[in-house]
């Protein structure tokens, strides 16, 4: 059983994820994109109350056996087979942001396979462990991983320049509109697929307060990041930086000994990334067996393993590469389903709720 702490730390982890290694969104809204960050709280905390919704409708069911119960055994397995495909394409997605930032910042003349081998048998063998072993894992690591970033953002303070985040609002209605809509679909609409550690949550027990309060520290922390991101490097600059905070990690000293400090902080990225990738892959492992109806998923999990790999090497050649897909086309990919699956599900349990009292 998986307790609402335990829900807390993975979802705020799984938020946290690639998302604060990455480039923050300010070739759209300029010196202004912290203040983006900060408003997309108002629409993740609506998405948060959703999915808390849609798990007390169906209390214990991941997303395959939710699809089915609410749109039918036949059309639910249909509808089911994306919920097979989008978690085994973010766990590669997760996996080669993770190589990329190792290979471009620690181990320069490293293999991505090198890297990706040892990388993924943790990630299967915590999938073999089962959900209640990851969420005791990401509840152990949270506190250090968040200790970790206010220590980054803290020892950042000296490298403001005040001058990089003016003018203030200078960014269009319709700017702010295109970076919310980036910004909700990655990484806060990728909540869904922590319906299979919600499963395992207690039946009787709302989830919205630990998911309510992971979705507003993440923001907060977004918008940090950007801020610093940006008071630090300039927006010119940042939009160049593949790793914009951990960029500035090293340029951070402490004292006149400590100028190394990426050696301590490089944990941070690293576990937050992990777990990210190890909650993905549970997920896609979860929804196969059940949708095959198997009885063990043990026997799933290498060739998923190495599914994943090929994914995460083959599929984008570059960093650059996911870069160009989460701006151009992750929320047309991925919010019809983020937000029309569970909508669909709750109004489809609604109306049967309906109907036997109208009668």
């Amino acid at each position: 059983m998986i307790s609402s702490t335990q829900v807390f730390a993975l979802a705020t982890i799984f938020l946290l994820g690639s998302w604060i290694i990455l480039t923050p969104s300010s070739r759209i809204t300029k010196q202004d994109a912290w203040i983006g960050s900060l408003l997309l709280g108002l629409p993740a905390c609506g998405y948060a109350l959703l999915l808390s919704a849609v798990k007390d409708l169906y209390p214990g069911e991941n997303l395959i056996g939710l699809s089915r119960k609410a749109f039918g055994q036949r059309i639910g397995s249909i509808l089911a087979v994306f919920w097979l495909w989008f978690p085994l394409h973010l766990a590669a997605l997760v996996l080669n942001n993770l190589t990329s930032l190792l290979m471009y910042q620690i181990y320069p003349t490293a293999s991505a396979i090198t890297l990706s081998l040892p990388l993924i048998i943790v990630i299967a063998y915590s999938a073999a462990l089962g959900p209640e072993v990851i969420a005791r894992f990401a509840l152990i690591l949270l506190p250090l991983i968040i200790a970790g970033l206010l220590a980054i953002y803290g020892l950042a303070i000296p490298l403001f320049d005040a001058h990089h985040l003016f003018p203030l609002l200078e960014a269009s209605t319709g700017d702010f509109l295109r970076q919310g809509l980036a910004g909700f679909s990655f990484p806060f609409a990728e909540m869904i697929l922590l319906f299979p550690f919600l499963a395992h949550a207690p039946k009787d027990r709302s989830l919205l307060r630990p998911l309510l309060s992971a979705v507003i520290l993440s923001t907060l922390l977004f918008a940090l990041r950007d801020m610093i991101a940006i008071a630090v490097f300039g927006q010119a600059e940042v939009d160049t930086l593949l790793f914009p905070l951990f960029s500035v990690v090293l340029h951070e000293e402490l004292g006149i000994f400590l100028d190394r400090l990426d050696v301590a902080f490089i944990p941070v990225f690293f576990f937050s990334s992990l777990i990210k990738g190890m909650i993905c892959f549970y997920s896609f492992i979860e929804h196969l067996t059940d949708w095959l109806g198997a009885k063990e998923r043990s026997l799933l999990i290498p060739p998923a393993a190495l599914l994943t790999v090929g994914l995460s090497l083959f599929v984008y050649e570059h960093l650059l590469d996911v870069f160009d897909f989460a701006n151009k086309a992750y929320a047309l990919y991925l919010l019809p389903w983020a937000l029309g699956f569970p909508l669909g599900a709750l109004i489809l349990r609604y109306r049967k709720k309906v109907k036997p009292s109208q009668s």
